[in-house]
């Protein structure tokens, strides 16, 4: 005689079936005992990463994972990564410009440019992060790349150079 209250056992689904929405799901990574400390199962998230060979399934630690196949968590779940795929713009940005000063005096800015994707809204896609650019060319590599890897348009945006950036304060001794 079977228990009809107790829950059914989830059946384990090819790992290209999981859900890519920013959740956890439970992933068989490993097919068999290989040490002590084995654990068949991990709870695994997508994500697109910085570069192409990122895209993958990585565990809490941000360890890369191979998962096999993957069955949903229980409940509860656990909280959301925060991934989505990415939509908006690519920016390319020029942040500092020629002859910039710091309290008066000349300061070299080890970086010029700006690579980051911006929401329809008009909001940072903060999972992604901004990269930082000596040179316009490597500015541009950088999206070219991400261009590639997502599918959205780049947008360049120089430096206004009527716009008088906001400096702080010379220090008063």
């Amino acid at each position: 005689m079977t228990d009809s209250t107790s829950p059914q056992k989830p059946v384990p689904q090819p790992i290209e079936t999981a859900p890519k929405d920013g959740g956890w799901v439970l992933g068989r990574v490993r097919e068999q005992a290989d040490d002590t400390h084995w654990q068949p199962w991990t709870a695994v998230t997508w994500s697109d990463g910085a570069e192409a060979h990122d895209f993958g399934w990585y565990d809490n630690d941000g360890d890369r994972q191979e998962p096999t196949q993957w069955v949903p968590f229980p409940d509860p779940q656990p909280h959301p990564t925060g991934w989505t795929p990415p939509v908006g713009t690519i920016r390319v940005e020029e942040i500092t410009g020629e002859g910039w000063t710091c309290n008066g005096q000349p300061c070299e800015v080890p970086w010029r440019w700006a690579v980051f994707i911006e929401r329809p809204d008009g909001s940072y896609d903060e999972y992604r992060e901004t990269h930082h650019e000596v040179t316009f060319e490597q500015a541009a590599a950088r999206a070219k790349r991400w261009r590639e890897k997502f599918g959205l348009p780049i947008v360049t945006v120089a430096l206004d150079k009527n716009v008088v950036p906001l400096l702080p304060e010379a220090t008063r001794q």
